[in-house]
């Protein structure tokens, strides 16, 4: 064996690693693209589960389909959004580990990171049917409504005047 035959085995494994990464990827990931791949993992897991959980959907078809499910099992799932984030995450999961211990470790961070940007949005807006008063006796904005007084009470001297 010369030198020249195991520079050529080496170039010829270079050559292969290289065409392998064309088509899968790379072998080893470097930490910036697995920031980025995590970052993108989190925002499309949350964008998933927000529309699923809070959003109408188009024309109201992600409403309709929560409505028929109100009541069972998977409306339970759709209509917490932590329970949610833990479904939707486990594609993603693949998409940002590598072996079975990084996709579950990626799987339970991409809901939490997904459950934590949901927190830090504002809180929902909850519309509540307003009473109808008009039928109850009226307290015109008061926070109590007036008292009628009782029956007049005789003085010392005769007078009769209002009681307290």
């Amino acid at each position: 064996m010369t030198l020249r035959s195991s520079g050529s085995a080496s170039l010829h494994r270079l050559r292969n690693e290289a065409a392998y990464a064309v088509r899968h990827g790379p072998l080893v990931m470097s930490e910036a693209s697995l920031a980025f791949r995590f970052v993108l993992a989190v925002l499309a897991t949350w964008r998933i589960v927000h529309l699923l959980a809070s959003e109408p959907g188009p024309q109201g078809s992600i409403a309709q389909v929560r409505a028929r499910l109100e009541g069972t099992w998977a409306g339970k799932v759709v209509g917490c959004f932590g329970c949610t984030s833990l479904w939707i995450a486990i594609p993603f999961a693949f998409y940002v580990g590598g072996g079975a211990t990084d996709v579950l470790l990626a799987w339970l961070a991409l809901s939490g990171g997904a459950f934590l940007l949901e927190r830090t949005g504002p809180e929902p807006v909850v519309i509540e049917r307003i009473v109808d008063t008009s039928e109850k006796e009226s307290n015109d904005g008061m926070l109590r409504p007036a008292t009628v007084d009782p029956e007049p009470t005789a003085t010392a001297g005769g007078e009769r005047t209002a009681g307290r």
